[in-house]
């Protein structure tokens, strides 16, 4: 299969369901699927590292030139090259009262250790997803 997808979420929305999205096509259609976030960081038990622009356009190229991948993020400036290499992209825009019930079950969860997080869930990170960047739906 030479699927390359890349999924979006309309104007920089978090929790539209990009990531539930990718890894259901990636298990339905067998191909690897990539977060946009784990392109930019070098992840680690020991902390994260913040890949140089080289490195992250250089690692992105690779994972495009495959035959078949999906990629999901909110990144837009340095993804073009994604863009122009699919052959699928789907934006998601999901309403606003289902992304604040999506950031606050996941705030709790991350919090409680039930649910995995790539970062820290600190309480100001909850307050900018929650009342900044999820209130954006016009571009």
């Amino acid at each position: 299969m030479n699927e390359q997808v890349s999924i979006k979420g309309a104007c920089f929305i978090f929790s539209c369901g990009k990531t539930t999205l990718a890894r259901q096509l990636s298990d339905r259609l067998g191909i690897p699927s990539y977060e946009l976030d784990n392109i930019v960081w070098k992840r680690s038990l020991s902390g994260d590292i913040k890949r140089s622009e080289a490195e992250r356009d250089q690692y992105l190229n690779e994972i495009i030139h495959s035959s078949a991948w999906i990629i999901e993020g909110v990144h837009t400036e340095w993804v073009d090259s994604s863009f122009k290499q699919a052959n699928v992209i789907l934006v998601l825009d999901t309403p606003y009262s289902k992304r604040i019930y999506r950031i606050v079950k996941r705030f709790v969860l991350q919090k409680l250790g039930i649910e995995k997080s790539n970062y820290r869930p600190t309480f100001e990170i909850f307050i900018f997803n929650t009342f900044t960047v999820s209130r954006l739906s016009v571009c």
